[in-house]
């Protein structure tokens, strides 16, 4: 049973994505970087959106099969973290996963954010409904690596 989206195909498929990425960053709202390993690009992470007016956002993020377990996607939130936190000012930060997905739910807990919900039902895919667990962080409940 797969828990993740279904993969990019083709090239139209990463054009599509590299489109979309880059109109969030020119309306300042959220962008995507490379997670890299040893110069090979791994997997990729992100702001979802910035809501200014509430000053939070969502980080997403996706990794290789054979790269799972090295603590990358940690590192890599960690340092978008730090910077919403730090250069940003926002005030709070949510990580949203499938609720099954328990290598991708450590990820949150591991830094610390608070479990705030479950939404039943979130989505459909691959032939089945999925849940997802809704993660937050304050602020306030982070002490900020400055060097992570």
């Amino acid at each position: 049973m797969a828990l993740i989206p279904p993969k990019t195909n083709n090239i139209r498929d990463t054009r599509l994505f590299i489109e979309k990425s880059l109109k969030r960053l020119s309306e300042n709202n959220g962008y995507w970087a490379g997670i890299w390993y040893n110069a090979i690009l791994v997997g990729s992470i992100g702001y979802l959106y910035i809501d200014w007016t509430a000053r939070k956002t969502e980080i997403g993020y996706w990794l290789g099969d054979d790269y799972v377990g090295k603590g990358l996607v940690t590192c890599a939130c960690q340092k978008l973290i730090n910077h919403a936190f730090m250069d940003l000012e926002l005030r709070k930060i949510e990580i949203n996963v499938a609720s099954k997905n328990t290598k991708s739910k450590a990820i949150p807990e591991r830094l610390g954010f608070k479990k705030e919900g479950v939404i039943r039902n979130f989505e459909y895919l691959n032939s089945e409904y999925l849940d997802r667990t809704v993660y937050g962080l304050l602020k306030e409940e982070r002490t900020i690596n400055r060097n992570p």
